[in-house]
């Protein structure tokens, strides 16, 4: 998925239509930020404990490259895993920011 098609998806989703772009763009800083958090950690979950150090330094350097390398060698589908954590993230981010979880019954 392209930045400017999660940017997209992320603006739709939240109902931000109406905000400004810049305010849009404080808005997406912000979950995106929390998003990519979460991706990673979910991610790292996969890979195992021998290769979590390799992974940092990898992080540290920004070396894209080795760090899509070495995920995708230990992650089986990848792209699915990435798919179903930031879709779980913007459910979760949608119920607190619009408490659209369900009332208990009483």
């Amino acid at each position: 998925m392209k930045f400017e098609d999660l940017q997209k998806r992320l603006v739709e989703e939240l109902s931000l239509e109406h905000l400004s772009p810049d305010e849009q763009e404080k808005v997406l800083d912000e979950i995106g930020g929390m998003l990519y958090q979460r991706v990673m950690l979910e991610l790292f979950n996969h890979i195992p404990e021998g290769e979590h150090t390799k992974l940092k330094q990898l992080i540290d350097a920004g070396l894209e490259e080795e760090i899509t390398a070495l995920i995708h060698k230990h992650v089986p589908n990848v792209e699915e895993a990435i798919t179903k954590e930031l879709e779980q993230s913007m459910q979760e981010y949608k119920e607190v920011l619009y408490g659209t979880d369900p009332v208990p019954q009483q």
